[in-house]
């Protein structure tokens, strides 16, 4: 409780001191940001920065362009034990992580000096790695004692588009 109340004190403070400043862009800022992933619930408190973002702001009186790069890294272990039947137990452990790079350009409309409205697309590359391993078992589903299932995929590779929508918000 004293932990929470300790976190959003300083959210507050942290949000307090940004309305003191300007945030928004001009030519030739660059902008970087991340996407923080706070869960909680049932588990403890948990952290995941799920990706980082830089901009560059091309911005004059012909045109209000940003260029981005977005990188998604992602890693996850787990471990656990499955009961087939009594005393009949597996272990399995799982190990994935993915990282994706993401290119593209942003329109920035209107003149609002705290808003400023974007459309725009990016191109996303990736590839990934995942691994399963178990014991006691030759197809992860059924017990067989002594036997042992290691499977991995590696060099998996994604390529896509993405269009993009948004609006940023400064706060003076």
């Amino acid at each position: 409780m004293v932990r929470r109340l300790l976190l959003s004190t300083g959210l507050c403070l942290l949000i307090a001191a940004a309305q003191g400043q300007n945030y928004k862009p001009l030519n030739s800022d660059w902008s970087l940001e991340g996407t923080l992933l706070w869960q909680t619930g049932s588990a403890p408190l948990r952290f995941n920065m799920e990706e980082i973002k830089l901009r560059y702001f091309s911005i004059n009186d012909q045109h209000n362009w940003a260029y981005r790069a977005r990188l998604a890294p992602t890693f996850a272990k787990e471990s656990s034990s499955v009961t087939f039947a009594p005393l009949q137990v597996s272990e399995r452990n799982i190990t994935q992580y993915s990282l994706q790079l993401a290119l593209g350009l942003e329109k920035h409309t209107g003149n609002n000096p705290r808003l400023s409205a974007y459309y725009g697309g990016e191109l996303v590359l990736g590839t990934e790695f995942s691994e399963f391993d178990a014991t006691n078992t030759v197809d992860g589903l059924n017990f067989t004692d002594g036997a042992h299932l290691n499977s991995s995929v590696s060099g998996g590779f994604s390529a896509g588009a993405a269009g993009l929508a948004g609006i940023d918000f400064y706060p003076v």
